[in-house]
């Protein structure tokens, strides 16, 4: 598989650590270390979402996971 990234040219840490998160995620390595909310934090933050809007969807997120697990 080949994945590409694309940045502005002062902000290559971003696709760097893209890339690091993404082997990580693919080998397990990055659920031994982080949990999934340290995941969507960082995905955020790369991705340039302010931290209000970072926690709104951890949030979100959660409630969804445990609206789901209480179905099953």
């Amino acid at each position: 598989m080949e994945e590409r990234c694309y940045c502005l040219p002062t902000e290559e840490w971003r696709c760097k650590l893209s890339l690091l998160m993404s082997r990580m995620c693919r080998s397990g390595e990055a659920f031994d270390a982080f949990t999934s909310n340290d995941l969507a934090r960082l995905e955020g933050t790369l991705l340039g979402y302010s931290k209000e809007d970072i926690e709104a969807f951890v949030i979100h997120a959660a409630s969804r996971k445990m609206q789901n697990s209480s179905r099953d």
